[in-house]
């Protein structure tokens, strides 16, 4: 899809618009619509939520190299080039050189309001958010492409101009890393083709998250979906949490999709540690699974397959397809925080 050049200081309300690939990509386009679908059917699928969030637009950068001068901008040019033709041995180098240079850019003040008014409309004034990728290449299109190639970069407050520079100016840099650089070169894709648009969205606190594909990915069978799911922030592309911490292995469950089935838990989790934000960090702390209902009440299991199975079935309908979903669980409300069509 051709991409759109909206006027300089753009901010897009992923509630209040319709999107198209061209203005933000498929992650914004998926975002609005299912934000859309939310709205509608609250009242017949209470507890299901988007975040609240905005898109700075694929032509954002565009302004912001322009406005950074004509050095900048044709450098950046001569610089995505040298990606396209590079030997593996410079890639680094270059790779190097366009992270640091896009890193470094400046959005503009204007902008920054911009944004603040369209959360301050809402009643998220000063309120800590997230800024995800959505690039322009479709993750299906490439081999090596996924959600996880593109980290996010959370929590960033929102009133802090610095710190929301700092925070989309690797948003953007994280285009070109070696990863995604190489996973175009094998996919085919140049590299003057693609542009990141960001997407900002308020911050959820994760009691549970969870990842769903709403086809089973195993057996390929489209009346099961696929649910893992453990405290705190899940090692997904959604929060950029690494594996480092110690392992041990999420719940897992089949989720029958018509109201018929019989949902079932695979596995129990017994991760020892979650990850979760606080103090604005990432931090580790222990579980107790004695005290977990998902563990010791086999009814409370059974309601949220039953929520969760309602998601799956609402999101294949609303976009068309089988998904790969990333979502929180935050008191008694499923946030879903980002999908992309499932690969089968």
């Amino acid at each position: 899809s051709e991409l759109v050049l909206h006027p300089q200081d753009t901010v897009l309300w992923l509630g209040g618009v319709d999107f198209e690939v061209g203005d933000g990509g498929s992650q914004a386009v998926a975002a609005a619509k299912i934000t859309k679908v939310a709205q509608r059917q609250k009242e017949q699928i209470s507890g299901i939520r988007v975040p609240k969030g905005s898109c700075l637009p694929f032509s954002t950068l565009e302004w912001t190299l322009r406005d950074a001068g004509e050095s900048v901008y044709s450098t950046f040019q001569d610089l995505v080039m040298q990606a396209e033709v590079a030997e593996t041995r410079d890639l680094a180098r270059v790779c190097s050189k366009l992270h640091s240079l896009l890193s470094g850019l400046s959005v503009s003040t204007t902008l920054l309001e911009n944004l603040n008014e369209t959360f301050h409309t809402v009643g998220l004034s000063s309120y800590p958010v997230v800024l995800r990728p959505s690039p322009n290449v479709d993750f299906l299109n490439a081999p090596l492409g996924s959600p996880d190639l593109f980290a996010p970069e959370l929590p960033v407050n929102l009133t802090d101009f610095k710190a929301m520079r700092s925070a989309i100016g690797k948003v953007w840099a994280s285009l070109f890393s070696e990863a995604a650089v190489l996973s175009r070169r094998a996919a085919g894709i140049p590299q003057p083709a693609v542009a990141m648009a960001v997407i900002v969205q308020e911050l959820v606190e994760a009691e549970y998250s969870f990842v769903m594909h709403t086809c089973d990915p195993i057996d390929v069978d489209a009346s099961t979906a696929c649910v893992e799911l453990m405290v705190g922030l899940h090692p997904s592309g959604s929060w950029g949490v690494d594996e480092s911490h110690p392992s041990g292995s999420p719940w897992r469950l089949a989720l029958a999709k018509s109201p018929q089935g019989a949902s079932y838990t695979k596995a129990f989790a017994n991760r020892s540690l979650a990850v979760t934000i606080k103090d604005g960090s990432l931090q580790n702390i222990g579980v107790k699974y004695h005290l977990q209902p998902l563990s010791t009440d086999e009814a409370v299991r059974e309601k949220l397959c039953r929520r969760l199975a309602i998601v799956s079935r609402m999101l294949e309908g609303t976009l068309e397809g089988p998904q790969e979903v990333e979502g929180v669980i935050s008191e008694d409300d499923i946030f879903i925080i980002q999908t992309v069509p499932q690969r089968l």
